[in-house]
């Protein structure tokens, strides 16, 4: 069993916006937008800015306890053991303040991340100067492998959507623990396409779908991916604003808002505050057929 602790962060240039742990996040305003909400992650703020607390260094996590945590992903999991150790061992842990970007789209490559705690925000550009959420993550959720894994610029953006601890493989790192084994790569790859192959489905979906339809999808695929992320048997309580929904869909948040109420009437899902727990996910999958009727679906693009 692996003794040594795992070095924690500090500020620097490479990673602004860090901030000492478990920081009160800031609530988001509600976007205005009829079809489509876009979230706006403080553009043209500097990163991090007006968190309000002075940058402090990250406790130091024994690597034992890491490792454990870590495996209950199923992804992580599923490593072998000699990689698991290589990325609990080479990794840093950091933390950023909520808002922060922790990635910017177009940005070189910034590493191999994990949420240790918080939740984080995928962002995609929609227009200009606006971004729209393409997925949530929290604890047990990976990102950053195809930029690592690629050499070329993010496509997206991730935003710390509260304060966020995250263990951080650099783009040298994550080199380093490839080159130990070049089997490595190959296990990593796994979850790149893992993603590939639900994003292909997503666009699909959000070419054919009514916007009901796909809302009840889209909870069903949030709370499978979070429960490989963190696997457990109870309920997954998904911990995303009416806000980012809409802004996932493309629908408005009336449109949102009562297509939730419809399937919380049905023991689907039951509304929380700034929370939805799945109650059924495949009752949710099934449902997606009954809200046809609802409203018809997009048109294709030509």
């Amino acid at each position: 069993m692996v003794a040594a602790p795992v070095a924690s962060g500090s500020p620097d240039a490479d990673h602004p916006g860090m901030t000492g742990p478990r920081l009160s996040p800031k609530r988001q305003s509600q976007p205005a937008g009829r079809a489509v909400v876009p979230i706006r992650a403080r553009a043209g703020a500097r990163p991090g800015a007006g968190a309000g607390a002075r940058a402090r260094k990250a406790p130091a996590l024994p690597a034992a306890a890491l490792l454990e945590r870590l495996r209950t992903s199923r992804w992580f999991a599923g490593l072998s053991e000699p990689l698991q150790r290589a990325i609990v061992t080479r990794g840093v842990v950091r933390d950023y303040a909520a808002g922060a970007f922790i990635i910017r789209a177009g940005d070189p490559s910034k590493g191999l991340f994990t949420v240790l705690d918080g939740r984080v925000r995928m962002l995609v550009h929609v227009g200009d100067g606006e971004e729209s959420v393409l997925h949530v993550g929290e604890a047990g959720f990976w990102f950053g492998h195809w930029s690592a894994m690629s050499g070329q610029p993010s496509q997206g953006s991730v935003v710390a959507a509260t304060a966020v601890r995250a263990l951080v493989l650099s783009p040298a790192q994550f080199e380093a623990v490839c080159a130990l084994d070049p089997r490595y790569y190959r296990e990593i790859n796994g979850y790149v396409l893992a993603m590939f192959d639900y994003l292909f489905r997503y666009v699909g979906e959000a070419q054919g779908l009514a916007r009901e339809q796909w809302l009840a999808l889209r909870l069903a695929d949030l709370a499978a991916m979070r429960r490989d992320d963190e696997v457990t048997r109870a309920p997954v309580t998904l911990r995303i604003p009416q806000s980012e929904l809409a802004s996932m869909v493309g629908a408005s948040r009336q449109t949102v808002s009562g297509t939730l109420a419809r399937l919380e009437a049905r023991g689907l899902i039951a509304v929380k505050y700034r929370a939805i727990v799945v109650l059924d996910e495949a009752g949710l999958r099934r449902a997606a057929n009954s809200l046809r009727s609802v409203s018809p679906p997009r048109p294709r693009s030509p």
